[in-house]
């Protein structure tokens, strides 16, 4: 877990907050002792993640019940989703991450079930990734036919060809 700075952690916790309100306007959190995830403490991934974009992290030995508080140790939020464009799909991924901390730790037919009551267009989580690559690429490696770009951390001096149209693609730095 990396520190988050003063500014992180006051994005995180107004994310934190309206999570949590909104999860007020849930029939199936009512019965659920969801108000306990305001003492989830709040981190950040490290920003070299492309992968992961939240975390639950609880402490060893751990006992799971769903629906019951599972008092996790950190949720760890990816810190690009901190921008301002991103904010929809930082509010999404922290309800995803307190479904674990409520017990739900396996992505189960329940978990989904509570994750789709955020109605959340999984487009954005692939927009994310895409974003990831795309900041730390050093090359792109770009079609001159179709404009289809690759990020990759390697030039590719010529030996790769395009997947759609066959034409070799061209490095750039990034």
């Amino acid at each position: 877990m990396a520190r988050p700075s003063e500014t992180q952690t006051q994005l995180l916790l107004r994310s934190k907050a309206r999570v949590i309100n909104r999860m007020k306007e849930f029939d199936a959190w009512v019965s659920l002792p969801f108000l306990s995830l305001l003492s989830v403490e709040l981190g950040v991934l490290r920003k070299s993640a492309i992968r992961r974009h939240g975390a639950t992290r609880w402490k060893y030995g751990t006992n799971f019940s769903k629906g019951i508080f599972s008092n996790p140790d950190v949720v760890d939020i990816h810190p690009e989703l901190l921008n301002d464009q991103w904010r929809d799909y930082l509010d999404f991924v922290m309800y995803h991450e307190f479904i674990h901390c409520m017990g739900f730790k396996n992505h189960d037919s329940d978990f989904r079930s509570l994750e789709s009551l955020w109605g959340f267009d999984f487009g954005r989580a692939k927009q994310f990734s895409e974003h990831l690559s795309f900041v730390r690429a050093k090359y792109v490696w770009k079609c001159p036919n179709c404009e289809n770009k690759y990020p990759r951390s390697r030039r590719s001096n010529g030996r790769y060809l395009c997947r759609d149209c066959k034409t070799i693609l061209i490095d750039e730095e990034n």
